[in-house]
């Protein structure tokens, strides 16, 4: 594998230190989005949640077929973009597609309670689309490899209406779920569990980080179990 965009001295943004260090034990010591499968060679990959771009330019590095990186924050996607500049620059047809964009369904998928995301002042907020809009808007007709990594919004994201698209469409799903990262995320856990994953549950294609959380996640009290934030994957086929 040759290695040009992803490694330990990329541009970090405005990232605070707290979130540079949360995101360098993510991709390399609890490796959380590639836990239970790898990008492959090939693949076309969808990051939402983009951030620096950072799982973006690891798939870039493996050979990804296409690379779709979303994310709201204009200042953070400027970053990944400069991180994966040489995926784009001399570039007929390049394989990474920077877009700037709110993945799901209401106004509040647009913020992020950690307040990293917000907006440059003057500049265009980012628009809001649901997963199936943006697939269709970018002509994606099939993704090998889904991560979500949204502070919440990933209920709005892979929201029961979604549920047959990303069977259909979608192999692979890395999801880092927050049951306090927005106003009633306790509430929109418990429909996204019982709406939307379930039925993948039903069907034996979920697996988890930590085995514990299935068991938790069920129970009456989650919310007094369950960490803030834990992974989930989903594998179709």
């Amino acid at each position: 594998m040759v290695q040009k965009a992803f490694h330990t001295e990329a541009d970090m943004g405005a990232l605070p230190m707290h979130e540079v260090v949360n995101l360098h034990n993510r991709l390399f010591i609890t490796r959380n989005y590639d836990w239970w499968r790898t990008v492959s060679e090939g693949d076309v990959v969808v990051d939402i949640g983009a951030g620096v771009g950072l799982f973006s330019a690891c798939a870039l590095d493996v050979g990804a077929k296409r690379v779709y990186m979303v994310e709201p924050s204009e200042s953070l996607l400027k970053t990944a973009i400069g991180n994966v500049s040489d995926y784009i620059i001399g570039r007929s047809d390049p394989v990474v597609i920077p877009i700037h964009a709110a993945i799901g369904k209401t106004d509040v998928d647009l913020g992020n309670v950690f307040g990293i995301r917000k907006r440059i002042p003057g500049s265009p907020e980012a628009p809001l689309m649901s997963l199936r809009q943006l697939c269709q808007t970018h002509n994606i007709q099939k993704i090998d490899f889904l991560k979500v990594a949204a502070e919440g919004a990933e209920f709005g994201i892979l929201s029961e209406d979604a549920r047959d698209f990303c069977a259909q469409n979608v192999r692979h799903m890395a999801i880092m779920v927050h049951i306090n990262a927005q106003y009633g995320s306790e509430l929109k856990f418990t429909q996204w569990r019982d709406k939307f994953l379930k039925p993948f549950h039903d069907l034996g294609r979920v697996k988890y980080q930590d085995n514990k959380i299935e068991e938790k996640m069920y129970a009456d009290n989650f919310k007094e179990l369950l960490p803030d934030k834990f992974m989930i994957y989903i594998t179709n086929w």
